[in-house]
């Protein structure tokens, strides 16, 4: 979605994954206290580490 309109940025594109697991979190009628959690999962699944904010492909190829 943003990928289109910022040129592809790295941030662009994890706030878009963010907006995507925050919206699917309330959908769900996830709990607040459970929504982080569920949102940084969320993030992990879709090749974002939320320890560095790197891609998971980019911190796997550094060990």
């Amino acid at each position: 979605m943003i990928k289109d309109l910022e040129g592809g940025s790295w941030r662009a594109e994890i706030t878009d994954k963010i907006a995507v697991a925050i919206t699917q979190s309330s959908g769900e009628h996830i709990p607040h206290k459970e929504a982080v959690g569920f949102i940084l999962k969320k993030l992990s699944l879709m090749g974002v580490d939320p320890s560095n904010w790197m891609p998971v492909a980019f911190a796997n190829s550094q060990n």
